[in-house]
């Protein structure tokens, strides 16, 4: 099924947009409305996979009212940090792996010019 292959506790940011139009003194319309889904790199969730992570969030997901605007600063800001901790994360071990290749191909080059020299 659509979403597996993240961590069920991954998180992401759902934004509802609605597009309202009318005329001023007048009734006020609405044209639309779409679901927005960002995950922790800030890439856009969609199709089967956006669709799978709804699902499971409407069915198991734990719901929360925010009731102020400093809650909901606050969630968000939350949610950053996860973000930038994460990138560190990916970061430090992108860093790791830059090593660990510099190091085994100076080795094979140092054994090849080794076995040159015989």
């Amino acid at each position: 099924m659509a979403g597996e292959t993240r961590r069920s506790t991954e998180m992401v940011q759902c934004m509802v947009k609605v597009t309202c139009c009318g005329k001023a003194g007048g009734e006020l319309y609405m044209r639309g409305v779409s679901l927005v889904m960002e995950d922790m790199e800030g890439g856009e969730v969609s199709g089967k996979e956006g669709v799978g992570i709804l699902m499971k969030a409407m069915e198991f997901g734990e719901r929360k009212k925010v009731s102020e605007v400093g809650e909901m600063e606050e969630r968000y800001e939350r949610f950053l940090g996860l973000i930038r901790e994460r990138r560190e994360m990916k970061f430090k071990r992108q860093k790791v792996r830059d090593g660990v290749s510099t190091i085994v191909a100076f080795v094979v080059c140092v054994w090849f010019c080794y076995l040159a020299d015989l």
